[in-house]
């Protein structure tokens, strides 16, 4: 079936690719806002869409991803919705980070963030919270931040699992 792990076919690549792809593009749509509106519309307006998804979207994935784990023919399920569950977590600690570089630091910093590809803001909100002794949000941004790689980690692992039972079957 699938005897390639990095095969064009693996839906649990190709389903992450696609969600990247979208978040990518939301990501670029938010830090549009966020220069045009200003940061109190970002707060007020997207992060909590963005939280609301995360709370709804991390546990029921989790759900789903331990039920379909159990069935041998539907691993490749439990892969895909893992990684969904950690691109959706990340994209609520981006957004929450890139909210914080703003704040605490400003445009330029904010700038030079998204230059790194975007992901550089959440280094840099950690150094912010750091440096300027806000705790609160500093934990929440390593947290966020363990559960992200967690939930990636956990869908790596059932995804390499689902292919060597694949390759078994051949």
């Amino acid at each position: 079936m699938y005897n390639n792990k990095y095969s064009s076919d693996n839906p649990t690549l190709m389903t992450y690719g696609c969600t990247m792809i979208v978040f990518g593009i939301l990501s670029l749509l938010i830090v549009i806002l966020m220069f045009i509106k200003g940061v109190p519309f970002i707060m007020d307006q997207v992060y909590p869409l963005t939280t609301k998804l995360t709370a709804y979207c991390v546990p029921a994935c989790v759900l789903i991803g331990l039920v379909t784990m159990a069935i041998r023919r539907a691993r490749w399920i439990s892969s895909v919705v893992f990684s969904l569950a950690s691109a959706v977590c990340g994209f609520s600690l981006w957004v929450w980070c890139l909210a914080v570089v703003k704040v605490f630091w400003g445009t330029f910093w904010t700038i030079v963030g998204c230059s790194m590809y975007g992901i550089g803001v959440v280094p840099m909100a950690f150094l912010a919270t750091l440096f300027k002794g806000q705790w609160e949000a500093f934990w929440t941004i390593i947290i966020f931040a363990v559960i992200t790689f967690v939930l990636q980690y956990v869908g790596i692992v059932i995804g390499e699992w689902w292919l060597r039972t694949c390759e078994e079957d051949l």
